[in-house]
């Protein structure tokens, strides 16, 4: 801002919509007297007037091309770009999933081989610690089962 846009004379404006103008509500209709470019509310009444809302206009679509400018992705204005980064960003997170999915398989396949082992190994034991006496007795002599 130069000087002569900080100490500007004030410049009588008539208020279109119920608008709040240097910390005063004013109603449509009512005329306000502003040293600033006026906005779209403030309709101007004099040449002076007239200009400086032709220069904020000028000003508003400076403003409004730099915040384009400064806030808009690059990938966001080319479809095709973005599609891509979607994809890209759609692949990445797959493949982490599939890994991480590979990893818990792979400890419950561990987990499970070990207990089926254990329980293979326990069953083995029990089964060489029956004494032979717990197995099935030979037919006797002269009892029903045997006709020698």
């Amino acid at each position: 801002m130069t000087a002569d846009t900080i100490n500007r004379a004030p410049v009588k404006y008539i208020v279109t919509e119920r608008s709040l103008v240097g910390n005063k509500i004013y109603e449509a209709g009512e005329e306000v007297l502003y040293d600033g470019l006026p906005a779209g509310n403030l309709k101007p009444t004099c040449e002076v007037g007239e200009a400086r809302a032709r220069e904020a206009i000028e000003v508003d679509k400076v403003r409004v091309a730099k915040m384009v400018d400064q806030f808009r992705p690059p990938e966001a204005m080319d479809p095709a770009a973005f599609a891509k980064a979607v994809a890209a960003a759609a692949a990445d997170a797959n493949a982490a999933a599939e890994a991480r999915q590979a990893e818990v398989l792979q400890a419950i396949q561990g987990s499970m081989a070990a207990a089926i082992a254990q329980g293979v190994a326990s069953a083995l034991q029990s089964m060489q610690a029956k004494p032979a006496a717990q197995a099935k007795p030979a037919a006797q002599k002269g009892t029903g089962g045997d006709l020698t």
